[in-house]
């Protein structure tokens, strides 16, 4: 049993160009892992093709101000809630404004973690900083919940390089990434590593 929880985006009323790229996100998700149960959180604006690219979402109108910048928060926990009591044991979070160039990119997660007792997180490409809130997290449901800053110490992380896991960091180069959306839905961008997280 396969869960992907995208981690609550926010989108403005009037932030069209970070719509339309959460929308393509969805879309990337939803067509490359057709064996997952996809949640999504956000809050804000909500993505006209929500419903159609994903399995469940919880989504907020109004804009949380506290769940802003805070990868561990109350939309993230209530995903991992909604996976627990959906039977699933391990979860794969990342950004609902990312995507990997992989299919089935929880089969790949799994085949990298050899066991339950620790996560397996992402590493900024660029930085030597391990920083496992940049967004990739695979494992345990319940490790996943204990997390609640990056100083706890009780849990094992194994960091994976986002350039392993290909994951294009839509946000940050969507001016350049927009006219490249049939590229990135085939696998088969081109320089795709100067698009890593």
């Amino acid at each position: 049993m396969k869960c992907i929880i995208l981690s609550h985006i926010f989108i403005k009323k009037d932030d069209k160009e970070k719509l339309e790229l959460v929308e393509f996100a969805l879309r990337h998700w939803g067509e490359h892992n057709p064996a997952s149960y996809i949640i999504a959180t956000g809050h804000g604006l909500k993505p006209r093709n929500l419903e159609h690219c994903v399995n469940h979402n919880i989504w907020q109108y109004d804009i949380v101000k506290k769940e802003i910048d805070y990868l561990q928060n109350d939309l993230l926990y209530q995903g991992l809630d909604l996976a627990h009591k959906k039977g699933f044991r391990n979860v794969l979070r990342s950004g609902s404004d990312t995507i990997h160039l992989r299919k089935n990119i929880f089969d790949f997660a799994e085949s990298l973690s050899n066991t339950d007792s620790k996560l397996l997180g992402s590493k900024k490409t660029k930085s030597d900083k391990q920083d496992f809130f940049y967004p990739f997290l695979y494992g345990n449901i319940k490790l996943m919940k204990e997390i609640s800053n990056a100083k706890n110490s009780n849990i094992e992380i194994e960091f994976v390089s986002s350039s392993k896991l290909k994951c294009i960091d839509l946000y940050a180069h969507w001016e350049h990434l927009k006219n490249k959306k049939n590229a990135m839905l085939s696998l088969d961008l081109i320089n795709e590593s100067e698009f890593y997280l």
